[in-house]
């Protein structure tokens, strides 16, 4: 991490290089994260426990951070 220049001309915290990602980074990166994303929404799925708030909805939210990640980029 280290104080940079955002593309807006601002400055910014900058966590990573963006130049260093390339196009060819993204088809991977997207790939890993979906099926990420697929195992944990089948695991809540398929749990044996009765579905309730916790087990369903707070667990579909807190899936999916990779691919959250992923798709700022």
């Amino acid at each position: 991490m280290r104080l940079g220049t955002s593309p807006t001309g601002t400055t910014a915290l900058i966590f990573f290089d963006l130049r260093s990602i390339a196009v060819t980074d993204f088809e991977p990166a997207f790939a890993e994260a979906l099926a990420q994303h697929s195992r944990q929404v089948q695991a809540i799925a398929q749990q044996s426990a009765p579905p309730d708030f916790d087990n369903t909805i707070v667990a579909m939210e807190l899936s999916g951070k990779l691919l959250q990640r992923v798709s700022s980029v």
